[in-house]
């Protein structure tokens, strides 16, 4: 056993720069071999999580962006309703003013008592 200690320690210390590069090459594919399955872990982790919220919650907030788009046409349509009657009253309005000076213009030229 001893001349085995002793061979080995007498091989490694002549062949140490080729040993170093092994141990190097070694430890570099380990540690590149976790660093490719800790994203591919990450990557399929993200994927889960992104159908999932496909599945679940963006056709939730897909429903709840079409009521916002049904009640904002509502509201438009009332609108322009609202702007028809605005319309009318502004006419009824106008039409009422005119009646108004029809009947000073009358009452003046009729009465000495009301005067333009």
């Amino acid at each position: 056993m001893k001349s085995f200690f002793e061979n080995g320690t007498a091989w490694l210390w002549n062949h140490k720069p080729d040993v170093a590069i092994a141990g190097a090459l070694v430890a570099g594919a380990i540690w590149i071999t976790s660093a490719v399955n800790s994203a591919q872990s990450r990557l399929a982790t993200t994927e889960r999580l992104c159908n999932d919220m496909n599945e679940r919650q963006l056709p939730e907030i897909r429903e709840q962006i079409r009521e916002v788009r049904g009640e904002i046409k509502e509201t438009r349509d009332e609108m322009k309703q609202m702007k028809e009657e605005i319309t009318e009253i502004k006419q009824d309005v106008i039409e009422i003013k005119l009646f108004m000076k029809k009947i000073d213009t009358y009452l003046s030229s009729t009465d000495k008592k009301y005067p333009r």
